[in-house]
């Protein structure tokens, strides 16, 4: 996989940029495929940094992004680009005359045998969106799904002084994407020209369920557009979601969550409205 993307990122139609291979302990030959393979091109580096360290070397890589360049993305080293990602970000950028946090691509969603997933946005976003403010931008994520945090590209300004902790456990990415657009507007752009793999070691899914939960409450308190109907129902979905996910002997954890939490289903009158809203849509 890791070929795939780094050739996904020599074919790119835009042209000027700077990829830097950052390998925290790697066991799959990295070193070898790199050397031999692309650091022949001069727009490829290669690191290695201190092994399974990955929250601190997740906040290393964004501090060496925002010091190389003026935008800049994370990359996943399993997931591929369509050319055309970097060079429709960056077009973006120079449509918009005002200082955007980020331009985030529309993504492809796949699974770990290449088999494509059905994702909400690939059929419904627009083709391009301006989001004003951080509201706007959680509106967006309880109304699309997620946005996948390696298919933006990123102000590097804006990680000047911000404080990158989460308070949600691991890195989350969810968590990253709303405080980055409380910086500046955001564009959507919806071309789907990132291609996402989606696997069960993935850090969301490894995550505990609490900080799951707490995340997509989190969503819902920066939302302001939104309906209550729309806020319960997107987090009634995301309790379901989790349900789904979890063995037997888990569920009870989801239950017990959702009746401490007491933001979802606030009496049966109201569990009955969100339930008959969902099987509307």
């Amino acid at each position: 996989m890791l070929s795939e993307m780094l050739e996904s990122i020599q074919k790119q139609t835009y042209k000027n940029f700077t990829c830097i291979i950052l390998d925290n302990g790697s066991t799959d030959d990295t070193a070898s495929i790199v050397q031999r393979d692309f650091l022949t091109d001069s727009r490829f580096h290669y690191e290695t940094w201190p092994p399974h360290k990955s929250e601190e070397n997740f906040e290393r890589a964004i501090n060496m992004g925002r010091t190389l360049s003026e935008w800049f993305a994370i990359l996943h080293d399993d997931d591929t680009l369509e050319s055309r990602w970097l060079e429709s970000a960056m077009q973006a950028i120079e449509r918009t005359s005002i200082n955007l946090s980020f331009v985030s691509v529309n993504a492809k969603t796949f699974s770990a045998a290449h088999t494509h997933i059905p994702w909400v946005w690939y059929d419904r976003c627009p083709e391009e969106i301006l989001l004003n403010n951080v509201s706007e931008t959680a509106d967006w994520m309880m109304r699309f799904g997620s946005i996948h945090f390696p298919s933006i590209l990123y102000r590097a300004s804006i990680f000047a002084s911000w404080k990158m902790k989460t308070p949600f456990g691991k890195v989350s990415d969810q968590y990253m994407i709303l405080e980055a657009s409380k910086h500046g507007p955001v564009v959507i752009v919806g071309a789907p020209l990132y291609n996402y793999r989606i696997h069960d070691s993935q850090d969301s899914a490894q995550m505990p369920i609490a900080d799951v939960l707490n995340m997509n409450r989190y969503i819902v308190a920066n939302s302001s557009g939104s309906s209550i109907f729309r806020k319960n129902g997107y987090l009634l979905k995301s309790y379901l979601h989790i349900w789904k996910r979890q063995p037997k002997s888990k569920r009870i954890d989801i239950l017990r969550f959702m009746i401490e939490s007491n933001i979802c289903i606030q009496s049966l009158s109201n569990y009955a409205r969100i339930c008959k809203s969902l099987l509307l849509r």
